[in-house]
C-alpha cells in the first residue's frame, strides 16, 4: 500500500506537491508528465558547486538546481540499499528487514509484496525503464527488476562495478555483473567507460519512446562509488576515470590525486546529466518532464580503502556515509521542470520515503487519506 501520512506529514511536503503537481500536470499538452529520476551514488553534500564546491565544476547538475527548487533538508538512509528500498517503496526499510548495503550472493532483498514505484507508474500507463544500480536483491529471478515493475533494466544486480571491465569483486570473488535483463552484457559494457555507456543507454530510451505513453526513467549512476579491485587479503577500493592524462591536465589544480580521480568521475557525470537533458530536448519531451536529481547517501570522506572512500566531501556536516549524523544522511537533491518557478529553496523536511506518493500524486492519483 502507499504510505499513509499524518496531517504534520503531509504539510512538511505540501509544497512540494503545490509547486510541482499543479504546474507540472497542467502543461500544454494535459498529459502526464515524464519522470526522470537520477540517483548519484555517494556523493557528497559539498561535492556539486549549487553547494559551495569551487575546484570540480558541476555545470549540468547546478542548471537543474538553481533553474528548479533545491531540497536543503532532503533526508535519505546512510547506505545504498536501505536508501534504494525506501524509495522505491515509500516505506522505511527496516520495516521488512532491509538494515544493510545486500553483499554479493547474500540472500537478502526487498520482499515481493512491498509494491514498488514503477509498479504503481506502471498501472497509470508509465513506460518504466532502469538503467544503472539495482542492488534490493538479485538470489531469485522473480527479484529482478524486470520483475518487479520496470519493463527494461540495463545496468547491474549489485552494489558497485569496475567502471573500465564491468567486473564486480566481492567476498574474494570476481566475475561480470553487467545485465541487459537476464542477458549478460559485459562486452558491450566493457567496450566504453561506465558512465558513457549508461548514459547512450539512457539517450537510447529517451530517443526511441513511443511518446503516446509517459516515462518513467530511473538513472542510478555508478558514479562517483568507488570501484573494487579485490585482492587476497582485501578489497581495495579505487576510483577510476576513462583517461588518467587528460584527467590530470583538466584537474591538476586539485592536489590531492585521489580527489583529483574524484574530479574526474564527477565530472563525467555532471556531462551525462547534461547529455540527458538535450535528449529530452531533442526529443521535444523536455517541456513535459520532470527531472529530479538526488544522492543515495552521503560521501564517504575518507582517503583510501576504508569503506569505499572516495575522497567526497560533507561540510559542513558532520559524519558521512554508514554514518546517521547529517553528513551520512543528509544528502544533495534537486528537482527541475520548465514550468517550475526559478531559484526556488525548500527548506522543510523531505525524506526519501516521501517520494514515491509525490510522484504517485504527480502521475494523476490522489494520496490516501
Amino acid at each position: 500500500m502507499v504510505r499513509l501520512y499524518t496531517k504534520y506529514e503531509f504539510n512538511t511536503f505540501f509544497f512540494i506537491l503545490y509547486s510541482v503537481v499543479i504546474l507540472c500536470t497542467k502543461n500544454v499538452s494535459g498529459g502526464q508528465p515524464n519522470i526522470i529520476f537520477i540517483v548519484a551514488d555517494d556523493l557528497g553534500w559539498n561535492d556539486v558547486g549549487f553547494h559551495g564546491e569551487n575546484a570540480i565544476p558541476t555545470p549540468n547538475i547546478d542548471a537543474l538546481a538553481y533553474n528548479g527548487i533545491i531540497l536543503n533538508r532532503h533526508y535519505t538512509l546512510p547506505t545504498c540499499s536501505p536508501s534504494r528500498a525506501a524509495l522505491l517503496t515509500g516505506r522505511y526499510p527496516f520495516r521488512y528487514g532491509i538494515e544493510r548495503p545486500i553483499g554479493a550472493g547474500i540472500p537478502e532483498s526487498v520482499p515481493v509484496t512491498e509494491k514498488l514505484l514503477p509498479q504503481y507508474l506502471k498501472e497509470l500507463g508509465y513506460a518504466t525503464h532502469l538503467i544503472g544500480k539495482w542492488h534490493i536483491g538479485c538470489h531469485r529471478e522473480e527479484l529482478l527488476p524486470f520483475n518487479r515493475g520496470f519493463d527494461n533494466h540495463t545496468g547491474y544486480w549489485n552494489g558497485y562495478l569496475n567502471f573500465n571491465d564491468s567486473v564486480h569483486h566481492s567476498n574474494n570473488a570476481r566475475g561480470f555483473d553487467a545485465r541487459q535483463n537476464m542477458k549478460e552484457y559485459a562486452t558491450e559494457m566493457s567496450s566504453k567507460y561506465l558512465t558513457d555507456f549508461l548514459t547512450d543507454e539512457s539517450v537510447k530510451i529517451i530517443k526511441s519512446h513511443n511518446q503516446t505513453k509517459p516515462l518513467f526513467l530511473q538513472f542510478s549512476h555508478a558514479a562517483v562509488h568507488t570501484a573494487q579491485m579485490g585482492t587476497k587479503d582485501q578489497e581495495a577500493g579505487v576510483l577510476q576515470v576513462a583517461d588518467e592524462y587528460e584527467n590530470n591536465r583538466t584537474f591538476g589544480h586539485i592536489k590531492n590525486p585521489n580527489r583529483r580521480l574524484f574530479a574526474g568521475i564527477l565530472k563525467s557525470m555532471d556531462d551525462s546529466v547534461g547529455r540527458v537533458i538535450e535528449s529530452l530536448h531533442e526529443a521535444n519531451m523536455l517541456e513535459n518532464s520532470l527531472i529530479v536529481f538526488i544522492s543515495d547517501n552521503g560521501g564517504p570522506t575518507t582517503d583510501g580503502l576504508f569503506f569505499h572512500g572516495n575522497t567526497g566531501s560533507n561540510w559542513p556536516l558532520r559524519g558521512a556515509k554508514y554514518s546517521v549524523y547529517e553528513g551520512g544522511v543528509r544528502n544533495v537533491a534537486a528537482i527541475w521542470s520548465p514550468l517550475l518557478s526559478k531559484g526556488q529553496v525548500f527548506n522543510h523536511l523531505f525524506h526519501l520515503t516521501d517520494w514515491l506518493p509525490t510522484l504517485y500524486h504527480i502521475a494523476g492519483r490522489s494520496i490516501p487519506t
